[in-house]
C-alpha cells in the first residue's frame, strides 16, 4: 500500500470547477510562509516583504508530479514540455495573507491527474 500526503490550506475545502470545458479540482494551497526554510542550497530566510514582492510570479506555474528533470538535472516546471509531460494543473490566484504567507489555489486538471495515475483522483 502506498500513501500520498498532501498539505492543504485549512482555510477551505477542495471544490470542482469546469473551465473551458475541462474539469478541475480546485484546492487551497499554502505555498510558502515567512521564515527560515531549508532548500537545495541550504537554509534561506524568506522575509514577508520578499514573499509579497514576488507573489505574482507564481501565477500559472505548472503543478507537476515529482520535480521535473532533463538529462538527470532538475529544471523549472515552466520549462517547455514539462506541463505536457508531467503536469497535472496550474497555480492560480496567488496572494499574500495578512500573516505574510503566500497562498494560492491549485487547479488540478481531473483528466490529467487520472491519466497520470488513477489513484491520485480516486476519491474525487
Amino acid at each position: 500500500m502506498e500513501t500520498v500526503v498532501v498539505n492543504l490550506n485549512p482555510g477551505g475545502k477542495p471544490r470542482r470547477v469546469t473551465d473551458n470545458g475541462r474539469e478541475y479540482l480546485v484546492a487551497p494551497l499554502t505555498m510558502i510562509v515567512p521564515g527560515v526554510l531549508n532548500g537545495s542550497q541550504g537554509p534561506l530566510y524568506y522575509p514577508p516583504e520578499e514573499i509579497a514582492r514576488t507573489h505574482r510570479d507564481w501565477e500559472g506555474v505548472p503543478l507537476v508530479v515529482y520535480h521535473p528533470t532533463r538529462n538527470g538535472r532538475n529544471v523549472s516546471a515552466r520549462s517547455p514540455g514539462v506541463l505536457e509531460e508531467s503536469g497535472v494543473g496550474v497555480v492560480r490566484n496567488a496572494r499574500v495573507r495578512k500573516d505574510g504567507a503566500l497562498v494560492a489555489e491549485g487547479w488540478f486538471d481531473v483528466t490529467a491527474v487520472r491519466n497520470y495515475d488513477k489513484r491520485l483522483a480516486a476519491e474525487y
